[in-house]
């Protein structure tokens, strides 16, 4: 893959987490807005509000809009490694980095002993 088709996929993904938070700060309004007139509604109505509407609408005025906007993480951090030098997805693998490849010395030869022997009583037990 070139540059700019990294690049042209990181902007995407960058759009697309946009939209994911519009819609999740829309859902969160309309959310709050129907408690609150249900609130209201029942006020209105004469209804005592100890059920759950009254509750949820306690709890959506102390809603804070994101959690993650607490947190000032350094820029510095957060682009200290760049997806182009990881060899897949899972950030730990770059791509730089050299695969080791055993190789026995002539006329040896590699391990036969099982990791994990089982005992005698227990492969009898087994073969029941």
């Amino acid at each position: 893959m070139t540059v700019s088709r990294f690049f042209s996929m990181a902007y995407k993904v960058r759009n697309n987490r946009e939209e994911i938070e519009e819609k999740v700060q829309r859902r969160r309004v309309k959310l709050q807005a129907s408690l609150l007139a249900a609130l209201r509604e029942d006020q209105e109505k004469g209804r005592e509000n100890t059920g759950e509407t009254a509750w949820k609408a306690q709890i959506c005025l102390f809603i804070e809009k994101d959690p993650t906007e607490k947190m000032n993480i350094s820029e510095h951090i957060l682009n200290a490694v760049i997806p182009l030098v990881r060899a897949s997805e899972i950030p730990g693998r770059a791509k730089n980095a050299t695969l080791v490849k055993p190789e026995l010395k002539p006329g040896a030869q590699s391990v036969r002993k099982k990791q994990y022997p089982v005992k005698p009583e227990a492969r009898k037990g087994l073969n029941l």
